[in-house]
């Protein structure tokens, strides 16, 4: 509501980080959880967020993996400056360890998905891992496999006001979704600035 205030956590804080918290709205505001937010939650580390409609588009292909390389490859072809040549080559690396890393932009969010197919050997069936980053509700993860019984969703969050909002929401979906409380979630890939070379060498 545009409002402003100043809060101290009984956690110890790292002095220039940024942090997500978890608060119990009243007449006077409690923090209830606090988290790091992770690199990957920098939309600076991004040249070129996608658009809602351009991450449908390149989820919605034949060959997700092979668009996003594609794509990838023109950002770095059209780099100007080093730090962008890091940013954008980060987003072939995390293809490279088999992670889709698609930076998304709205009008009103920044957020970053991330998924990495794997195969089971114990019950050999596929899994799909995901990660996802959201201004408004944390770092959430997961995976989805087909069992017997049809599709089945886990999905960790790091807030109990994220996991009710996703239980009410997905209240009406017709497959098996199973929501807990994980506080330190990470990203299937972490963007490194010293990842690729160092250009001043």
């Amino acid at each position: 509501n545009g409002k402003e205030f100043t809060l101290k956590s009984q956690a110890k804080l790292e002095s220039g980080a940024l942090y997500m918290a978890e608060l119990k709205h009243s007449d006077k505001p409690e923090i209830l959880s606090v988290i790091k937010q992770p690199k990957i939650a920098n939309k600076q580390q991004f040249t070129q967020p996608l658009s809602l409609a351009q991450a449908k588009e390149f989820l919605g292909s034949r060959e997700p993996f092979e668009a996003l390389k594609q794509h990838a490859i023109s950002l770095i072809n059209t780099s100007n400056t080093k730090d962008e040549f890091v940013a954008d080559t980060n987003l072939l690396l995390s293809l490279y360890a088999s992670v889709a890393t698609i930076p998304i932009q709205t009008k009103d969010s920044f957020s970053v998905l991330q998924f990495k197919k794997r195969y089971n050997k114990s019950n050999k069936k596929s899994v799909l891992d995901f990660y996802a980053y959201l201004e408004f509700l944390g770092p959430i993860a997961g995976l989805v496999w087909l069992g017997e019984d049809g599709i089945s969703v886990e999905i960790s969050v790091a807030f109990e006001q994220t996991k009710q909002f996703l239980q009410e929401s997905s209240s009406d979906l017709p497959y098996q979704i199973n929501i807990n409380i994980l506080k330190n979630i990470s990203p299937l890939f972490e963007p490194n600035q010293n990842s690729i070379l160092d250009v001043n060498a």
